[in-house]
């Protein structure tokens, strides 16, 4: 899975001025390691929003995942 996103991500902050911060974003994309790119993007953006609640946003949040699929074994055969 590959995902992308901004510093407006990182640079979210709550009422005490923490930032949300790679460590959370490093966790978050982990739990939904599994499952699919929407997980990671959903998952972002309402825990960012929950960090941030009350606090007026002033950077652009942007989220791109995506989840590389597996061939079929079938298909697998024909790669080299």
């Amino acid at each position: 899975m590959f995902v992308f996103f901004s510093d407006g991500i990182l640079d979210a902050r709550d009422r005490r001025g923490q930032l949300f911060g790679r460590g959370r974003v490093e966790h978050l994309v982990a739990e939904c390691a599994d499952k699919s790119a929407d997980c990671v993007v959903n998952t972002l953006f309402k825990a960012v929003a929950e960090h941030s609640a009350g606090v007026e946003s002033f950077d652009d949040q942007t989220v791109v995942a995506i989840k590389v699929k597996e061939s079929p074994a079938s298909d697998s055969s024909k790669q080299k």
